[in-house]
């Protein structure tokens, strides 16, 4: 389902929130809200809650297009069964077929490495309150007046030298971002990934051969 878009134009940096409804007026459960900014191409992804509502908790002034989308649920079941006489009035067969295809949307926001994280670059690592995490050098810990203690990487970076050549040839093949934060911590919940769909798909045959032994006497041998 896809609906029209809407135009927003920031004075100011705000939140975004508000409710989807669907033609029908019901509310749209794990939809996708996607806002892209028009000069800057910067999109912003959120999936809206089981009341049909969104937040995106911050924008920059511009000028927005807002778009909904909702990947429908499929499911198809569909078979066959063929039958007959082999030998007439002594032996029979039967073949039946089934299948089940299932696609359910499942969309998620996780959490990806920001790009400066990936070399290294933690000096702006903070939690949900502003204060700054420290990253400490794992190679520095020592034992001091019966304490273990750690120091500190300078300016909460680590250099390139501890880094290894391989991890930073694979650092390059990580998510980047694609929306705005969902918790708490500026780091968190930073890549939306839809529509995530989950697939149950599976089949089953059943075979069959009656046969007429005598007038007293039937068998028959199932397979499936």
């Amino acid at each position: 389902m896809t609906m029209p878009r809407a135009w927003l134009r920031l004075c100011a940096a705000v939140a975004v929130v508000g409710c989807l409804a669907g033609p029908s007026v019901a509310q749209e459960f794990r939809a996708t809200v996607t806002i892209t900014n028009t000069q800057t191409s910067e999109v912003t992804s959120v999936t809206t809650s089981e009341n049909g509502a969104y937040s995106v908790p911050f924008l920059r002034p511009g000028v927005y297009t807002l778009r909904a989308e909702k990947p429908d649920h499929k499911l198809d079941q569909y078979g066959f069964q063929i039958d007959g006489p082999v030998i007439r009035n002594k032996l029979f067969f039967m073949f039946n077929y089934e299948g089940y295809d299932e696609s359910t949307p499942n969309p998620a926001t996780l959490t990806v490495p920001r790009p400066e994280f990936l070399s290294g670059d933690f000096s702006n690592l903070r939690d949900a309150q502003g204060r700054l995490i420290t990253i400490y050098d794992p190679l520095s810990g020592r034992v001091v007046n019966g304490q273990w203690v750690r120091d500190p990487f300078p300016n909460n970076r680590i250099p390139a030298n501890p880094i290894n050549p391989v991890s930073a040839q694979v650092a390059q093949y990580f998510l980047q971002p694609n929306t705005a934060p969902t918790s708490g911590n500026p780091w968190q919940g930073n890549y939306f990934f839809g529509p995530n769909l989950a697939i149950d798909d599976f089949y089953n045959i059943a075979t069959k051969v009656d046969t007429n032994v005598s007038d007293r006497t039937k068998m028959y041998v199932r397979y499936g």
